[in-house]
């Protein structure tokens, strides 16, 4: 039996591209059509499943899904070169 679940599409976006994948790429990964993809980040719409798989391949924990915006996690990188 599967679980279907609805997250913020931009939330599958942010992980894709966070990931840098593009809509077929993943399709690629995860062995679904890229159809299918492109309908998951329209929607929301997802089974808790894939989900799961999409969450291992994009690198991103299951539960940033369910938040209510992407987080910023960018780092700011230090630059300590000096001109000595």
């Amino acid at each position: 039996m599967s679980v279907n679940v609805t997250v913020r599409p931009k939330l599958l976006i942010w992980a894709r591209q966070r990931a840098s994948l593009s809509s077929n790429k993943l399709a690629s990964r995860m062995k679904v059509p890229s159809e299918m993809v492109v309908e998951w980040e329209r929607s929301g719409a997802i089974t808790l499943a894939r989900l799961k798989k999409l969450a291992k391949k994009t690198h991103t924990p299951l539960g940033y899904f369910f938040l209510q915006e992407p987080l910023d996690d960018s780092l700011p990188i230090a630059d300590f070169r000096t001109n000595a």
